[in-house]
């Protein structure tokens, strides 16, 4: 699958190198990227970590549950995870030291690909408990526990945030949170996590 994923990025990039830098002036002529010729090619520009291309995963809760049956939150079912998240930056970096363009893991924030890929796996294996009987897959390595307040899921999250330099965030339902607690949430934000997104989210029927 990850060479799938490999294959799949670099038509990505080898369609962007031939891209010539009329295609956007203001970034690659006129100094916001870069002050190039007309019709020349960006490829150049494109290695040695100038830019990124990105591996994204969804569902890594559901994942550990069907090879593990516990929770990504138990210590056997969190080193799966990390594990997991290891050999794919592992794959990236070997990617990068090949080829020289840069490849990072990204934790994708997406509902319609997690509703697209759960209605894959429904189509294919049918119902399963934890699994399929939802409707669109985990973003990313989210928890959803009750028992847990909103800075004990982010202080649980946040172990992951390093294993995901592609791109990260956690999410924090500002409905559940009470007004004289909202200024110490947005401190903790600010020192320990890389990016979070604070809205009403609706409860899933």
């Amino acid at each position: 699958r990850l060479e799938l994923c490999h294959k799949a990025l670099q038509v990505r990039h080898e369609r962007l190198s031939k891209v010539t830098s009329d295609v956007a002036p203001v970034l690659w002529q006129h100094g916001a990227l870069a002050r190039l010729d007309k019709d020349e090619k960006i490829d150049d520009l494109l290695k040695n970590g100038y830019s990124t291309l990105l591996l994204s995963y969804v569902g890594l809760p559901e994942t550990v549950e069907i090879l593990l049956k516990k929770s990504i939150k138990e210590e056997e079912g969190e080193t799966l995870a990390i594990k997991i998240l290891n050999k794919m930056n592992e794959v990236c970096l070997n990617l990068t030291k090949e080829i020289g363009v840069c490849f990072k893991l990204y934790s994708f924030y997406d509902n319609v690909s997690s509703t697209y890929f759960i209605n894959k796996d429904l189509e294919e294996f049918g119902y399963i408990k934890k699994i399929t009987d939802k409707t669109s897959y985990n973003s990313a390595y989210f928890i959803e526990d009750e028992e847990l307040n909103i800075l004990e899921k982010l202080e649980y999250e946040k172990k992951f945030n390093n294993l995901s330099l592609g791109g990260t965030i956690s999410k924090v339902d500002i409905s559940l949170v009470k007004e004289d607690e909202l200024d110490d949430l947005i401190k903790y934000i600010y020192e320990n996590i890389i990016y979070c997104n604070l809205k009403k989210y609706e409860k899933e029927k």
